[in-house]
Formats: structure tokens, C-alpha cells, sequence
């Protein structure tokens, strides 16, 4: 029997990050919930949640291995989708948004902060952390001024 679940696991744990994005296809049984099982629910929300950050991480060894590889455009594509995957964890936005900058995509660092920021807005009522906030002001100021990227 073969469950892409569980090779997702396999495939994260033997570090073959290609792999497990392939097998990631998002949620894992969206829209399945048993009434009345409230410990099954946990589990699966556990398991959810464990599938999405397997993701999240093996996007982010994605692309750190591309950007030392120097395929900026496919690292920038990876730390974008590191984010999607973790939209909600400021840590993985502020290590996105250097790595784009680094790469040379500050107005793409600036996107993805200005969407980070909408949804957080939207979803959460609330907004980023004074760290995030001081981060994009940094990279706006001097995408204003001309300034080398943040290295």
C-alpha cells in the first residue's frame, strides 16, 4: 500500500526536499472531519500541520542550496513558497525577504512583506511584529535612496 503522506515523511527525512514538494499537494484531507472524534480531529490537525512545515522547510533547503548554487531566479521561487507554506510565521518571512534581497529582489522582498502584512490584517487581525515592520522599512528606505541590497 502506498500513501503520499507517508512518503512525504520518507522523503523529507532523507533529505530529497525535490520529493517532498512534489508529494506535498497541499492540506492533507481537506474537508474531512468525523463528528464527535475529537481526538482523531487533533491528530489531523497535527498531522496537517506537520505536512505543511516538512514543506516549509524543504522549500527553504531548496532554496539556500539554489541561491549558493547561484540559480537566483528558482531560489527566489523557493522562499516565496517557503512563505506560502508558513504564511504566518514572521521568522520564515524575515529570512525570505534577506534572501531576496540578497538575490537582488527587493521590490519582490516588498511584495511579499506587503502581502504577508494584508493577510495577517485579514485573517488574524493583527499585524507584524516591530522587527518585520523595521525590516521592510530598512529595505524600503533604501530601495528609495539606491543603497546596495542587505547582505
Amino acid at each position: 500500500m502506498w500513501c503520499d503522506a507517508a512518503e512525504l515523511v520518507l522523503a523529507f527525512e532523507s533529505g530529497k526536499m525535490m520529493r517532498a514538494q512534489e508529494l506535498y499537494r497541499g492540506e492533507l484531507m481537506p474537508g474531512f472531519h468525523m463528528a464527535g472524534c475529537t481526538e482523531f480531529e487533533r491528530w489531523l490537525e497535527d498531522e496537517r500541520a506537520a505536512a505543511r512545515e516538512r514543506a516549509a522547510a524543504a522549500a527553504w533547503a531548496m532554496a539556500v542550496t539554489l541561491e549558493r548554487d547561484s540559480r537566483l531566479t528558482d531560489a527566489g521561487h523557493w522562499a516565496r513558497r517557503s512563505v506560502k507554506y508558513s504564511w504566518d510565521d514572521e521568522r520564515v518571512l524575515r529570512r525570505a525577504l534577506n534572501l531576496l534581497t540578497r538575490i537582488g529582489d527587493r521590490a519582490g522582498a516588498l511584495r511579499l512583506y506587503d502581502q504577508f502584512a494584508e493577510r495577517m490584517l485579514a485573517e488574524l487581525d493583527a499585524r507584524p511584529s516591530a522587527e518585520t515592520v523595521a525590516l521592510a522599512e530598512t529595505l524600503r528606505s533604501e530601495s528609495n535612496t539606491g543603497s546596495p541590497p542587505v547582505r
